[in-house]
């Protein structure tokens, strides 16, 4: 797969199923074998439209996490690392 068409499809279905960090994003692209530079293309193009926004994804996550599923400091910082997004 080299065009961004393709990639921005990739990209948006991946998105359709859930919020992703950038790092998701970026790694989903990679295994799907696209270019660097078409996935930095790709991943523009979806901050652009706000469809990537970490920071919102971290808050959101946290909220989730203490609402749903109560989790301590710890765990919660852990799966957030997971997904590509450090503290700030």
């Amino acid at each position: 797969m080299e065009s961004f068409e393709k990639a921005k499809q990739t990209a948006l279905k991946s998105l359709a199923k859930r919020p992703r960090s950038v790092y998701e994003v970026r790694k989903k692209l990679e295994e799907a074998g696209v270019s660097a530079q078409t996935i930095e293309e790709t991943i523009e193009y979806c901050l652009g439209l706000d469809y990537l926004n970490d920071a919102r994804l971290a808050r959101d996550w946290i909220s989730w996490r203490l609402r749903e599923n109560p989790a301590g400091k710890l765990l919660i910082r852990f799966e957030l690392r997971e997904r590509g997004i450090d503290e700030a």
